[in-house]
């Protein structure tokens, strides 16, 4: 039946397996990317869980007046389904890059603070030498009054 049933075109243009599975993945594309759910008569699909990787088109053939505006907004909600998922995907992308950027501000104070610490110890030690050099003045005066 696999080779009967072919997907309509703009399935297979935003199929994300198709498209976007990377070709080293280690488990290797999914298998099941087509499958058929047939309802009686007189019967409709509320909702269906898909497998892993499967695109989901209807057939309709023929709706009744009642259904219709079920039938329109869960097609309207599917057809928006891969821009929420991309929404989504940027949002993450944006979270990540003002995290990013917390860590670079971070790791700049801690550089600045780590430079002031530095000065200050340089400071200390030109001090310290210019101590060393008035004592040892001193004791030479010292000596050359003796």
């Amino acid at each position: 039946m696999n080779s009967i049933v072919e997907s309509p075109h703009i399935v297979r243009r935003l199929s994300w397996v198709e498209n976007y599975w990377p070709d080293d993945a280690l488990l290797g594309k999914p298998k099941v990317t087509k499958y058929c759910l047939i309802c009686v008569k007189d019967s409709y699909t509320d909702f269906h869980i898909e497998c892993g990787g499967a695109s989901v088109w209807y057939h309709v053939l023929k709706v009744r007046p009642d259904q219709y505006t079920h039938f329109t907004s869960v097609l309207k909600m599917r057809t928006q389904l891969p821009m929420m998922m991309m929404m989504m995907m940027m949002m993450m992308v944006m979270m990540m890059m003002v995290m990013m950027m917390v860590m670079m501000l971070m790791v700049m104070v801690m550089m600045m603070i780590m430079m002031v610490v530095m000065m200050m110890m340089v400071v200390v030690v030109m001090m310290m030498m210019m101590m060393m050099m008035i004592v040892m003045m001193v004791m030479m005066m010292m000596m050359m009054m003796l």
